[in-house]
């Protein structure tokens, strides 16, 4: 009964009183100091423009603050946290602003001269004085939180990251149905470390659609190459690491926003998944995690996004995607890194009761499947099958086709029976294994290249492409001819050009969109990239991944 009576009395003084008080204000003092003037008749038009708009804005200001507190906003009965979403993540105090962006918008449809110049300013001087006191009570009601909530959440002009993030929300609300579950889990406290799977390659966004508070991504080095996307990327918040160096910079720069009160999202793979599987957790994924053992880790399952980017394809594809957050994971100091990547991988893998719901609503789906079922899984012919539009792959010496379906598993004949595998189970069975590397080219082709190499060298494999050196952060292109992979390294050559990377000193194979292949020469510390139009990048990963482990016993970073 007393809070109804509070809630009572509160609407009374705020929305009638008050309102009252200053359009009699406005009234009187036109009447006394502007008699018989008005504004121009051009500002009605403009001031209906603010009015609407600060009126809806309000009305959705006072039912999110309702939805997600519980309470009215009365000062008599403040909540007991922190609103940290919907606007709230964007203005610390919207009511006020919106109803002196209404307050302003009425006097331009009064014509009121008093009320624009005279009535709105001191009024807005009265809520800012207001705000400061309000703020000084918050912060002795919710201490260090609310200090690192007024970090995140400008007092009045939104930062350019949520301006950035509109034309990235609408694409997705034009290509995507995206349905989020369990925003109750959402923590009223900062900071807090999102993760997830890393399937599509606007990941960041989605989550950022689903989390609507700014999320400090951590993101690789190579988004960072350009002046431009260094630009875009910093303006969005982002973090660069470095993905085969002891990244220390990047790693302060983490530490200092987490201290600062920032959630950060980040992908314990370290990339994109090419089959849709969630891949391992990369080690210094979980060592940072572990690291910040006080931060609670929110996981985020996302199904539906790899039928409509898979990393093969070239461009986006229509489908339903389905995002639930869920209850944030206290870290448990003494758990090992393999317990807590068991723990944490079982909250943000798809089920796959629910992938195999969701569709890709394309017609021409196949495009560079090939890239990754890079041979046939039924005879191992060591050519890729042909992409046959809109759906299938076909194998020109044993006859099978492979068809995609809008699922993304695989309908196939082998022998006499029929057969539905997932893309990841394919790649799986055709995927480069040591007793292939001397039977995937013809003795004729070797035989072509064999002056290229010393005379020792066995040839493995080769096929065209074009060599990217790195300098000061920027590749620049060194030899546009062919990759020779032996037993003993990777050449590249031209009729003029050649360089040559020893395979024992190669420390990293790591893949940059689907057709860039880096190679990190540890010994001389230079990084090198190699692009391919027609074969694979992730074929070539492969081949160098089991060639170095069998024969030199060293295991490389391919993440």
């Amino acid at each position: 009964m007393k809070k109804s009576a509070y809630v009572f009395l509160y609407f009374c003084v705020f929305w009638i009183l008050i309102p009252g008080l200053l359009y009699y204000a406005s009234l009187l003092l036109d009447k006394y100091l502007f008699p018989g003037s008005r504004l121009i008749a051009d500002t009605v038009i403009p001031g209906y423009i603010l009015g609407i708009a600060g009126f809806l804005m309000l009305l959705l200001t006072l039912f999110q603050f309702k939805q997600f507190s519980g309470e009215f906003p009365v000062s008599a009965t403040p909540p007991e946290k922190i609103i940290m979403r919907g606007v709230f993540t964007v203005w610390r105090h919207p009511i006020y602003l919106f109803a002196s962006v209404m307050l302003i918008g009425i006097a331009l449809i009064m014509r009121s001269k008093a009320l624009l110049i005279i009535v709105s300013p001191v009024f807005i001087i009265m809520v800012v004085l207001y705000i400061i006191r309000e703020e000084a009570i918050l912060i002795k009601r919710f201490g260090d939180q609310y200090i690192k909530y007024k970090r995140n959440v400008p007092f009045l002009v939104p930062r350019l990251r949520h301006w950035l993030t509109i034309p990235g929300f609408i694409l997705l609300k034009s290509k995507f149905r995206i349905k989020v579950l369990n925003r109750e889990n959402l923590p009223s406290f900062l900071p807090f470390i999102v993760i997830s799977g890393h399937r599509h390659y606007l990941d960041p966004i989605i989550i950022n659609y689903a989390i609507p508070m700014p999320l400090t991504q951590i993101a690789t080095f190579e988004m960072f190459r350009s002046p431009f996307n260094r630009r875009l990327f910093t303006w969005f918040g982002a973090i660069p690491r470095k993905r085969f160096l002891k990244d220390m910079e990047g790693t302060q720069r983490i530490l200092s926003k987490l201290r600062s009160g920032h959630p950060i999202c980040l992908f314990p793979e370290g990339g994109r998944s090419w089959t849709g599987k969630i891949r391992p957790f990369k080690p210094e994924s979980m060592k940072l995690i572990k690291h910040f053992k006080d931060i609670p880790v929110l996981p985020v399952r996302i199904e539906g996004n790899y039928h409509s980017w898979p990393r093969w394809a070239n461009h986006l594809m229509r489908s339903d995607i389905t995002v639930t957050i869920e209850k944030p994971v206290l870290i448990d100091s003494d758990a090992s890194i393999d317990d807590l990547e068991k723990t944490l991988r079982e909250l943000v893998e798809p089920r796959e009761e629910i992938e195999n719901e969701k569709i890709c609503k394309e017609k021409n789906r196949i495009e560079n499947l090939s890239k990754v079922i890079y041979r046939c899984p039924v005879c191992m012919n060591s050519h890729p099958p042909d992409e046959i539009i809109p759906d299938s792959l076909y194998c020109n010496k044993c006859k099978t086709r492979f068809t995609l379906r809008p699922d993304f598993r695989i309908d196939f004949t082998c022998g006499n029976i029929e057969k539905i595998e997932s893309i990841h189970n394919l790649y799986n069975r055709i995927k480069i294994i040591y007793s292939d590397i001397y039977n995937i080219l013809s003795e004729d082709l070797i035989n072509l290249y064999s002056d290229y190499l010393d005379q020792e060298e066995k040839l493995i494999y080769l096929s065209p492409c074009q060599l990217w050196t790195e300098t000061k952060d920027i590749f620049e292109i060194s030899i546009k001819g062919t990759c020779l992979v032996s037993d003993k390294s990777v050449t590249v050559i031209d009729k003029k050009e050649k360089l040559t990377i020893p395979l024992k000193d190669i420390g990293a194979v790591t893949i940059e969109s689907n057709y860039k292949l880096q190679i990190y020469n540890e010994v001389k510390e230079v990084l090198y990239q190699l692009t391919f139009n027609e074969d694979s990048a992730l074929k070539y990963q492969d081949l160098l991944e089991v060639t170095i482990r069998e024969l030199f016993k060293k295991q490389i970073i391919t993440r």
